[in-house]
């Protein structure tokens, strides 16, 4: 049985030339379960051609980080019921900063919205509507 591959897209922030991109891929072929790496500077994009049981979207991120880069916060607005009071929305608020790969999270209770930046390769809108869900409330994508 033949094993199961998966392709990662993953934007890269920090890069200032096409040695950068050099670097970084040079460093994501040798990460175990990493089939294939390649790093596009004008686009600022990895993609890579991993072994989903060996290599993760998480741990790239770790290594990009660990080189100096960082994988780019993608925004996303969440529509939140059942808020109450200004005090649901500090609760929501906590817990989508605890979420790993949160970088920015507030709650606009009058709007009933949440606008939180993320790392894609460390979190996913399912699991920041899952933290809402956990704390009492429930959400979906704006």
């Amino acid at each position: 049985m033949a094993a199961t591959r998966e392709t990662l897209q993953i934007p890269v922030e920090g890069m200032t030339c096409a040695s950068c991109a050099s670097r970084i891929e040079a460093t994501l072929r040798k990460l175990p379960g990493v089939e294939r790496a390649s790093v596009n500077f004008a686009t600022e994009q990895a993609t890579l051609t991993v072994d989903p049981e060996r290599a993760s979207s998480r741990r790239v991120a770790e290594e990009l980080e660990r080189l100096g880069y960082s994988v780019r916060a993608e925004p996303v607005t969440l529509v939140l019921q059942g808020m109450t009071c200004a005090s649901c929305a500090s609760r929501i608020e906590r817990a989508l900063r605890r979420v790993h790969g949160v970088t920015e999270a507030s709650v606009n209770f009058a709007q009933e919205k949440a606008h939180v930046r993320f790392n894609p390769a460390l979190a996913s809108v399912d699991t920041l509507v899952g933290a809402v869900v956990a704390s009492g409330y429930r959400a979906h994508v704006d």
